[in-house]
C-alpha cells in the first residue's frame, strides 16, 4: 500500500493516472525478475480546505472592510481565501450583522395655538413624522420620532330666541338677524380654550289674515282705512306681552256685479224685444239689471245677430255664338242681373246673380314679316318666302283672330373680322376715346337689317413711364453720384442721356456722374409697344470745404461723450481718407483705417483697451475735387 495525503486542487499521478479525489483501489503491479511480482495499492486522501467563519456586528451607517471589499449590509456569502505553507488553505466566510439604529417614540400633547420645539423646529400642528438621532458611545444611534397631538379649542353653543325687531349681545356685538357662526373665545387655566358660538333665532310676528267678502260698491274698514277694492298687503299689528306680535293681513275680496250675455240670431227684416225695447239690428249694448240671491246685482248683456239675406254671384263665361241657361231662361249675350232666391239651413234667403261673359267676336288680321336668313313661328323655322294662315284662341278657348301672314327671307351675307391695336396713353376710335385696355364686339347691317360683318376690336393702350433717381439730392463739386432709370413696365429700351457729354454709354440704364456747376439730366426710353417716355432730375453743387481739425486729446471710457479720437470735418460726404494711422510711442501702430467713413479710434487694439499716453496720428484725406490734405500731430488718451 502506497499511501499519499494531498490538499484539495492538487493531483497525484499513480501508474499513469492523475487522481485528484479520495482513492483506495487504485493498482499498479511492478513485475521482478528474481521474486514474484509486487502489486501496489493506493491509498490517496485529498484534504479540504480549511473552513472558518468570521462573526462581526456594526451599526446602520457603518461599513466593514473584508477582502479589500467595504460592507454596509447584512452579508454571509463574502470569502476569503489564506495560503498556508504547512497545511490546507483555509477559507474564511463573512458573517455580518448591521444593526439599525434604535426607534423611540416622543409622545407630545399641547392645546391649539401652541407650539413644541422638537430637534430645533416649532411645530404648531399634528406630527407623526419628525426624527431626531441621539448618537451613543456604546451601542447603535437612538432615532426618536416625534408623536404631537394638538388638541382644538373645547367647542360649546350658545342657544338664544328673540322676537323680531329686538336684539341680543354676544362677545360685544348685537345681533338682529339669525345667527349661527358668530364665536366667542373663553380662556381655561387646566385645559384648551373653550369657544362658544351663537345660536341666535329670530322668531318674526305671528301672521293671521282677516277673511272679508263684500259687494262692488260698498266699502270695509280695516285699521282705520276704508277699502273699496281687493286687497291682500293691509296690515295691522296687535301687540302681545308674553309671546311676539301678531300681524294681521287683510283678505279683502269685492265681488262684481254678475254678468251674464243674451245670445240672439235673427233674421234681415226681423225684431227681438228685450227690456221693453225691438231691436231689428245687431247690437252688443244693450243691458238689463237684475237682483240676485246673494244680494249683489246681476247684469245681463244682450249679443244680438241680425243675419243678412246671402247673395252670392254665379260667374260664367261663354264664346260667341254659344248660350247660357239660368234660373229657366236661356242668355246669348252678357248679363250681370238676373237673379234667383233660394233657403239657406237657417232658414234665411240666399240670392244668387248671374254675372255671364260672352266673349267678343273674332276679328281678321293680315301681317307682313321679313326676316334675314330664317324666322321661327309656332315652333316652325322657315328658310324662304312663305304665306301662313292660322286662328288664335282666347284662354278659355274662343277664337279670338283669324291671321294671314305673308314671311319674306331676306338672304345673309355676314363674316367675322378681327382688329388689333396697340397705342400709347389713349386711343380715339368712332368719336370714342379708349384710356385703358378694351375688348368688344359689335354687328354692322345691311340696308335691309341684315347682319354683314362681326367685328371684334382688341384696343390695348400702352401708359409706358420713366422715372430717374439719384443716391444724391444735393452733391458736392466732383463727387461721383449713381443714377437709376426705373419704369412701370419690365422691359423698356434707353434712347439718351443728356448733357450726353456726361454720359459717353446712352443706351445703360444706369449711371454714374460728377457734377461741377448746377445741371439738369434728362434721360428717354421706349417701351416694347414702341411707346416713350423721358424724366429728368436737377441738381444744384455745394461747394467743398477742405477744413480738417484734430482734438488733442479724448477720453474712451463709455460715458458716451469724446470716446472716439477722429478728424471733424465741415462736410459728411465729398472726400476719400487715404490712411489714418496711430502709433503709440515705441512707433507701434494701433489704428489704422482707410475709408469714405471717419469712424475713428475708440482707443483698443485688437479689442485691448490701450494705455494712458501720448500716441501719433498721420492723415491723408482727398476731396471730390482732387484736393489733398495731410496732417500729422499727437493726442492724449485720458481714462
Amino acid at each position: 500500500t502506497r499511501t499519499v495525503t494531498i490538499c484539495q486542487g492538487q493531483s497525484y499521478v499513480f501508474n499513469g493516472v492523475a487522481y485528484t479525489t479520495n482513492n483506495t483501489t487504485a493498482k499498479d503491479t511492478v513485475p521482478s525478475a528474481t521474486t514474484c511480482d509486487s502489486v501496489i495499492t493506493l491509498n490517496l486522501t485529498v484534504n479540504p480546505y480549511i473552513q472558518v467563519t468570521r462573526t462581526v456586528t456594526i451599526c446602520q451607517g457603518q461599513s466593514y472592510v473584508f477582502n479589500g471589499v467595504a460592507y454596509t449590509t447584512n452579508n454571509t456569502t463574502a470569502k476569503d481565501t489564506v495560503p498556508s505553507a504547512t497545511t490546507c488553505d483555509s477559507v474564511i466566510t463573512l458573517n455580518l450583522t448591521v444593526n439599525p439604529y434604535i426607534q423611540v417614540t416622543r409622545t407630545v400633547t399641547i392645546c391649539q395655538g401652541q407650539s413644541y420645539v422638537f430637534n430645533g423646529v416649532a411645530y404648531t400642528t399634528n406630527n407623526t413624522t419628525a426624527k431626531d438621532t441621539v448618537p451613543s458611545a456604546t451601542t447603535c444611534d437612538s432615532v426618536i420620532t416625534l408623536n404631537l397631538t394638538v388638541n382644538p379649542y373645547i367647542q360649546a353653543t350658545r342657544t338664544v330666541t328673540i322676537c323680531q325687531g329686538q336684539s341680543y349681545v354676544f362677545n360685544g356685538v348685537a345681533y338682529t338677524t339669525n345667527n349661527t357662526t358668530a364665536k366667542d373665545t373663553v380662556p381655561s387655566a387646566t385645559t384648551c380654550d373653550s369657544v362658544i358660538t351663537l345660536n341666535l333665532t329670530v322668531n318674526p310676528y305671528i301672521q293671521a289674515t282677516r277673511t272679508v267678502t263684500i259687494c262692488q260698491g260698498q266699502s270695509y274698514v280695516f285699521n282705520g282705512v276704508a277699502y273699496t277694492t281687493n286687497n291682500t298687503t293691509a296690515k295691522d299689528t296687535v301687540p302681545s306681552a308674553t309671546t311676539c306680535d301678531s300681524v294681521i293681513t287683510l283678505n279683502l275680496t269685492v265681488n262684481p256685479y254678475i254678468q251674464v250675455t243674451r245670445t240672439v240670431t235673427i233674421c234681415q227684416g226681423q225684431s227681438y224685444v228685450f227690456n221693453g225695447v225691438a231691436y231689428n239690428y245687431s247690437t252688443q249694448s244693450p243691458t238689463d239689471t237684475i237682483l240676485s240671491s246673494t244680494g249683489c246685482d246681476s247684469i245681463i248683456n244682450l249679443h244680438l245677430t241680425v243675419l243678412p239675406a246671402y247673395k252670392t254671384t254665379q260667374h260664367a263665361t261663354i264664346c260667341y255664338g254659344q248660350s247660357y241657361s239660368f234660373n229657366g231662361i236661356t242668355y246669348v249675350t252678357s248679363n250681370s242681373t238676373a237673379q234667383d232666391t233660394f233657403k239657406t239651413i237657417n232658414g234665411c234667403d240666399s240670392i244668387v246673380t248671374l254675372n255671364l261673359t260672352v266673349s267678343l267676336p273674332p276679328i281678321s288680321i293680315s301681317i307682313d314679316t321679313i326676316s334675314c336668313g330664317a324666322i321661327t313661328i309656332n315652333g316652325v323655322r322657315y328658310l324662304q318666302n312663305t304665306t301662313l294662315q292660322d286662328t288664335l284662341r282666347t284662354a278659355k278657348g274662343c277664337d279670338s283672330v283669324y291671321r294671314h301672314i305673308t314671311i319674306t327671307i331676306q338672304p345673309t351675307y355676314a363674316y367675322t373680322q378681327t382688329w388689333d391695336t396697340v397705342v400709347c396713353d389713349s386711343f380715339l376710335f368712332e368719336d370714342k376715346t379708349y384710356y385703358s385696355n378694351t375688348q368688344f364686339q359689335d354687328t354692322l347691317q345691311t340696308l335691309m337689317g341684315c347682319d354683314s360683318v362681326y367685328r371684334t376690336i382688341k384696343i390695348t393702350i400702352d401708359h409706358f413711364q420713366l422715372e430717374l433717381r439719384s443716391d444724391l439730392v444735393l452733391p458736392y463739386v466732383g463727387e461721383l453720384m449713381n443714377l437709376n432709370t426705373y419704369s412701370n413696365q419690365a422691359y423698356y429700351q434707353v434712347l439718351y442721356w443728356s448733357p450726353a457729354s456726361l454720359f459717353p454709354y446712352q443706351d445703360k440704364k444706369s449711371q454714374y456722374a460728377k457734377l461741377h456747376a448746377p445741371t439738369t439730366i434728362t434721360v428717354g426710353a421706349m417701351s416694347n409697344s414702341g411707346c416713350k417716355d423721358s424724366a429728368s432730375l436737377s441738381f444744384q453743387v455745394l461747394g467743398l470745404d477742405y477744413t480738417v481739425l484734430f482734438p488733442n486729446a479724448f477720453t474712451p471710457n463709455g460715458d458716451g461723450r469724446n470716446d472716439v479720437f477722429r478728424p471733424l470735418l465741415n462736410i459728411k460726404r465729398g472726400f476719400q481718407v487715404k490712411y489714418f494711422r496711430i502709433l503709440n510711442r515705441w512707433g507701434f501702430e494701433v489704428f489704422h483705417q482707410i475709408s469714405q467713413l471717419l469712424e475713428g479710434w475708440d482707443g483698443r487694439y485688437q479689442g485691448v483697451p490701450q494705455d494712458n499716453g501720448v500716441y501719433f496720428y498721420y492723415f491723408e484725406i482727398e476731396f471730390a475735387d482732387g484736393h489733398k490734405v495731410q496732417m500729422k500731430g499727437d493726442v492724449t488718451l485720458l481714462r
